[in-house]
């Protein structure tokens, strides 16, 4: 009775499943307005779309993107050049139907109903994107493709969905974080999860029925997922956790149901690390990890975590890139690590303990090049700090200068204060200069004129006056002469008169 009820419900399931496929996804593909192809002879319709090839096989994003992809060649490159494709909340923002051999990377794909599809497709890529804000982050309804080091977040309903009989799937090193749920399966089998940081999804993993198996590790020492608040204990390694030592695994199973459960599940965030073109240094941490970097048989970076609390990090070295024997050092102290013994021809696996404050761990394979270097560190840090304490002395001077400067300053605002007031008073006064000038050019217009007039006067009078004295002058002439005559008619007249009478008697 309980077989012929749950194969019931199966079949149901796939039918309900496959109508409300038929209605929410319409699987044959239909032209929608605004959407950009890239079309199977390898032109990119319309052309106008910021998405550039030289050669057909690599399609770069020119800029952001607002309408949706349909990808209808197989064995290109879609780089998405950190640029974002943005929808409106409904259709599909990258749609890989019936492709094959098709990598959709390094883009930020949001506001979808579904941000990638894929439906029956296979050997596909979807690397290093940033899936948020969508109704599903990525539905896989196909077989055989890889999802990995994506950023998958905040999708309403699920981060990923892998649909009916989709199996070989591989799902590993991404953060799948604040969906709703995580990972939805529906009826889908045999795919593997693993090196996945699960967090504060509100269900890491949905499954519809039961009864489908998955993998969800990648076997012992690599291991499988990191699931949040799951709160395992690491005090045991090794395949069956029986062995005394911490592995940066948990000793227990985290079950999902009866078919599902991570063997190995990890203790600490998992990250990968790109450090040369082939080689990845990757780490199961519960530190904030930055700023790795390598040299010459090291390899350096940061951890971070709340001050006072235990930190731990296992890290694994390819030996292509460090063959060792390892010194790991946080700041200047030789840290407690030695090699694992799951460690192999390969990779070296260490594991260490640190008090968490801010820290740099440098892990070295020539311990005595690289205390001669920490020596070297040290007189430099030592004439930094006597540079340090001249800056200090320095800087008093300045300070002192700095008060000077701010004194004469404030006596140049205050000259300038007073040579305002002066300038506004010599320009009053030259106002009124001018308008003095302006009154006497009047005056002395007038007193010209009147000067002009009164000479003319004068001078008329003048000549009157000459006129006059010339005719009194002639007249007194006349006169003098007149009076000289009669004198002299005088005179003549009484010289004569005497000579008379003689001769009269």
């Amino acid at each position: 009775m309980n077989k012929t009820v749950r194969t019931c419900f199966i079949i149901l399931c796939l039918l309900s499943a496959t109508f409300l496929l038929g209605l929410a996804f319409n699987v044959q593909g239909v032209k929608a307005s605004g959407s950009i192809y890239i079309k199977i002879d390898g032109s990119v319709d319309p052309q106008d779309a910021p998405i550039s090839s030289v050669d057909n096989i690599v399609y770069t994003f020119n800029d952001d993107i607002y309408d949706f992809i349909v990808v209808e060649r197989d064995n290109i490159v879609i780089d998405g050049a950190g640029f974002t494709l943005q929808g409106n909340g409904t259709g599909r923002g990258v749609d890989l139907t019936d492709r094959s051999n098709v990598t959709v990377q390094n883009m930020k794909i949001k506001a979808f109903e579904l941000g990638i599809w894929l439906f029956q497709s296979s050997d596909n890529k979807v690397l290093r994107n940033t899936i948020t804000n969508n109704t599903y982050g990525v539905w896989i309804f196909a077989v055989g493709n890889t999802l990995s080091d994506n950023i998958i977040t905040h999708n309403s309903d699920s981060g990923v969905v892998i649909d009916i009989n989709s199996s070989n799937n591989t799902i590993s090193g991404n953060n799948i974080t604040n969906n709703n749920r995580g990972v939805w399966l529906i009826l889908a089998f045999d795919n593997k999860f693993y090196h996945n940081n699960f967090i504060d999804n509100t269900q890491h993993v949905h499954i519809l029925v039961s009864m489908y198996a998955n993998v969800w590790n990648n076997a012992y020492p690599s291991g499988g997922n990191y699931w949040s608040a799951f709160g395992g204990m690491d005090v045991r390694s090794g395949a069956y956790q029986n062995v005394t030592g911490s592995d940066g695994i948990c000793d227990t199973l985290y079950i999902i149901d009866g078919y599902n459960q991570d063997n190995y599940p990890l203790i600490g965030w998992f990250s990968d690390f790109s450090v040369t073109s082939e080689d990845h240094v990757q780490t199961i941490c519960n530190s904030t990890i930055s700023d790795l970097w390598h040299g010459k048989d090291f390899v350096r970076f940061t951890v971070a975590g709340p001050d006072g609390t235990i930190g731990f990090c296992r890290i694994m070295i390819p030996r292509t890139l460090m063959k060792g024997p390892f010194t790991v050092y946080v700041d200047e102290n030789v840290a407690n690590a030695n090699e694992m013994p799951d460690s192999n021809t390969t990779h070296a696996l260490l594991y260490f303990n640190y008090v968490h404050s801010t820290h740099m761990v440098t892990i070295v394979t020539w311990t005595e090049r690289y205390q001669m270097l920490l020596e070297d560190l040290q007189n430099l840090n030592s004439t930094l700090y006597a540079l340090l304490g001249n800056i200090t002395d320095l800087q008093e001077k300045n300070d002192s200068l700095l008060v000077a400067i701010n004194l004469m300053q404030e006596q140049i605002d205050s000259l300038n204060s007073t040579d305002e007031d002066l300038q506004e008073s010599i320009e009053n006064l030259q106002e009124r200069i001018n308008l003095l000038n302006s009154t006497l050019q009047t005056s002395i217009s007038g007193l010209q004129e009147q000067y002009n007039s009164m000479n003319a006067t004068v001078t008329s009078g003048q000549e009157a006056l000459i006129n006059e004295l010339v005719t009194t002058r002639n007249l007194i002439y006349v006169l003098i002469a007149t009076v000289v005559i009669l004198i002299a008619t005088t005179v003549y007249s009484v010289i004569r008169k005497p000579k008379i009478r003689l001769q009269t008697q």
